[in-house]
């Protein structure tokens, strides 16, 4: 398919979803940790070692957010490729990527520090939640959502290693393991492998001494529908069977899942499958037009189209996504399995992975009102203990709100 054109300038100038530093606005100061003296197989795609950003919160918190960032990912050799030369996502050429549009196979573009804000605000009015909080952001240089331990193609896919040379890390050398609370999480790719990761990452750090663990994952609810045709696009659930055969995912699929799935486990890597398992209690953020899967699944963009201008038929197509993501998460947490204190956040327009930027406090539900920050601040009240439920109803249609 050939992208409109007003569609492909508005795909052109988008970033949002990629990991970032020193964003408009962003006033946490973080600074890198390399993680070659904790694991020295803990590397990027190229085999530099991957790193971390740490900003230490109030002196007196003992909670800590882990938060791993977001970026595409590729699943065979031509998308692998098409992330190093830039003719894919996020778009930016490793052969001439510098801090401000980093290579994203690779740690060679990582600066001494990094500027967040949203989640990573230290600003009460504008992170409620997590303000005070210790705060770990883990850059993604593995292309492969934070779950791979493999080698394909000549890269290095070890997403796992680098997610378990973090917690160890922070539980040796930043106070991890005294943690009350600990809210392990990330947005879009992150948010995918947060959601992969949680419950293995729960008793990781239950056993390293931390108390509560909760999840907090930002757009990683893929939904398994066609895509729109005749959009040049393979489908997520062929990317993540392809990528659990590349990269070995397999050491992330939970068992209990598996058995569901016994012909197809790679599905445990996808959100409309792996979420119905999760035991540790979440928090999940899943707009019903989640700009990921339209822009894809309709335009054929590999990326996040702006402000995408839809005809009748694709309209329709993305306000049938919406009822099915709508129906689904409404659906959560699955009873049999779930902590009962589970929610979801969920609205009616077309979003993704806001909670690294101003988004996370401003951008609102349009039922309740609520933002991402309002409902994680919720959710984290010890008071609350069953399943609350930001999820808008379905009149308006899509909407770019």
């Amino acid at each position: 398919m050939v992208l409109r054109k007003a569609a492909l300038v508005a795909a052109l100038a988008a970033t949002a979803g990629a990991w970032s530093c020193n964003d408009a606005g962003a006033e946490t100061l973080m600074t890198l940790t390399s993680l070659q003296a904790t694991d020295a197989g803990a590397v990027c795609n190229d085999g530099t070692p991957a790193a971390y950003y740490f900003a230490p919160g109030s002196p007196s918190s003992k909670t800590f957010l882990v938060y791993l960032s977001g970026g595409g990912q590729c699943y065979d050799a031509a998308s692998c490729a098409g992330r190093g030369d830039g003719s894919l996502y996020p778009h930016h050429n490793c052969s001439t990527s510098d801090a401000s549009k980093p290579c994203f196979l690779s740690s060679k573009d990582y600066g001494a520090t990094c500027n967040k804000t949203g989640i990573f605000s230290e600003d009460p009015a504008a992170n409620r939640p997590l303000h005070g909080a210790h705060k770990a952001y883990v850059p993604y240089c593995s292309s492969d959502a934070h779950m791979g331990d493999g080698e394909k193609f000549g890269l290095q896919f070890r997403g796992r290693r680098i997610v378990d040379a973090v917690l160890a890390d922070l539980a040796a050398h930043k106070g991890l393991g005294d943690a009350d609370l600990v809210v392990f999480g990330g947005g879009s790719a992150g948010g995918r492998g947060a959601m992969v990761h949680l419950d293995r990452a729960a008793a990781t750090l239950k056993a390293a001494g931390a108390g509560a663990v909760v999840g907090f994952l930002d757009s990683p609810y893929y939904v398994d529908v066609a895509p729109y045709p005749p959009a040049h696009f393979v489908g997520f659930l062929t990317e993540m069977e392809d990528a659990y055969e590349n990269f070995d995912t397999s050491g992330v699929v939970d068992a209990a899942c598996e058995e569901a799935f016994p012909d197809a486990p790679w599905k445990c890597t996808f959100g409309e499958y792996r979420m119905p398992f999760l035991k540790t209690p979440y928090l999940l953020v899943a707009s019903q037009f989640d700009g990921w899967q339209i822009s894809n699944s309709i335009l054929g963009y590999n990326g996040i189209v702006a402000d995408p201008v839809l005809d009748a038929n694709e309209t329709a197509y993305a306000d049938a996504l919406a009822d099915t993501t709508r129906g689904l998460v409404a659906a959560l947490p699955a009873k049999q399995v779930s902590d009962p204190k589970s929610s979801v956040f969920s609205i009616a327009c077309y979003s993704h992975h806001a909670s690294e930027k101003a988004k996370f406090a401003d951008e609102r539900a349009l039922d309740s009102n609520a933002s991402q920050a309002d409902a994680l601040f919720m959710f984290l009240q010890p008071s609350v203990t069953t399943s609350l439920k930001y999820v808008d109803g379905g009149a308006g249609g899509f909407a770019t709100c």
